[in-house]
């Protein structure tokens, strides 16, 4: 049963932390993209203090069980029952947990891209030259497509591994299904990651643009007012 919880936390630990990103009231469009997509991720610190703080919780929680078990009396198959109901439970709402954080920053990339792609089609009518921006655009698109995919992979995966982690008789297929399901997660994370620095950069671009369309706007309507 120990070395189940301990196999939960390395998955924890390894697959804990994913980029926040803070959405903003700012006065326009621009300045909520733009504070977006430079939202700073956690410090390193923290996530490891995070995950310290699961793993007393689940060790206190352990050492608890254990205790209960030993107390009783006649009911060795019961108790070992309950105690992989518990532990398959714990590792479906740890995974369950992490599923929805990558979703969520999933949703919040592609909706910042959608405004962005917004800010790229009004400054790209005023006659502003938005390719590089779009660029940037499209391969922030196409890592979040990735990242779906990998999505689709890894909640299979994460079945998988709670599956075989709470059989006794496949440690060597948990420790396999476990090394795949990290490694997805660490792609999804580099996708999440490099769509975030694409979009980021469109956006400094973009602020480029929209300066010099206003510039030569204000400037058109002078002259004009002069005529």
């Amino acid at each position: 049963m120990q070395k189940i919880i301990s196999k939960a936390l390395i998955a924890t630990l390894l697959l804990g932390g994913v980029v926040a990103y803070a959405e903003t009231n700012s006065a326009t469009e621009n300045a909520w993209v733009e504070a977006s997509v430079n939202t700073k991720k956690p410090t390193l610190l923290q996530r490891i203090k995070n995950n310290l703080d699961v793993k007393k919780e689940v060790r206190v929680e352990t050492k608890a069980q254990i205790k209960e078990e030993d107390s009783a009396e006649g009911s060795d198959d019961k108790a070992k029952a309950t105690t992989v109901e518990r532990v398959e439970t714990k590792l479906n709402n740890r995974f369950e947990k992490m599923n929805d954080r990558f979703d969520a920053t999933i949703e919040r990339l592609a909706n910042i891209m959608s405004r962005i792609e917004s800010r790229i089609a009004k400054i790209k009518a005023a006659g502003g030259d938005t390719t590089v921006a779009e660029r940037f655009v499209t391969s922030a698109k196409a890592d979040i497509a990735t990242a779906k995919d990998s999505m689709i992979s890894m909640k299979t995966s994460v079945n998988t591994t709670v599956s075989l982690e709470i059989a006794t008789t496949t440690r060597a297929q948990a420790k396999e299904a476990l090394q795949n399901l990290v490694k997805i997660s660490q792609g999804l994370q580099k996708n999440l990651n490099d769509a975030r620095v694409s979009l980021a950069k469109a956006v400094g671009n973009l602020r480029g643009l929209k300066v010099k369309t206003d510039v030569e706007a204000t400037t058109t309507a002078q002259v004009n007012s002069q005529n």
